[in-house]
């Protein structure tokens, strides 16, 4: 029950700087955002590993869950601590709780 408040009041204090900056909430949380352009390319931020890589397959993980990025031709054109960008045919891209 004590974690559930904790976790309330790190809530309130990250949408209030995010308020005061007046920027978007989901910057300073963990949650992953995706930036895709058409099915050939797409970028996501806050991430956390690259779990696996393949020319169809390139599964990363997140803060609660997998994210499985498939197609062919997958290629991981950029890399950083951020975020990734992965070119390619993609054809599919799940959630795995």
């Amino acid at each position: 029950m004590k974690k559930r408040k904790k976790d309330k009041e790190k809530r309130k204090v990250s949408e209030k700087i995010c308020d005061c900056l007046e920027i978007s909430s989901d910057i300073l949380s963990d949650i992953p955002r995706f930036t895709i352009n058409d099915n050939r390319e797409v970028q996501i931020e806050n991430y956390k590993s690259v779990i696996e890589y393949t020319q169809e397959n390139v599964r990363l993980g997140a803060k609660k869950y997998e994210i499985n990025i498939s197609g062919e031709e997958l290629t991981i054109v950029c890399i950083t601590d951020e975020q990734i960008y992965i070119k390619g045919k993609i054809a599919k891209i799940d959630y795995i709780f």
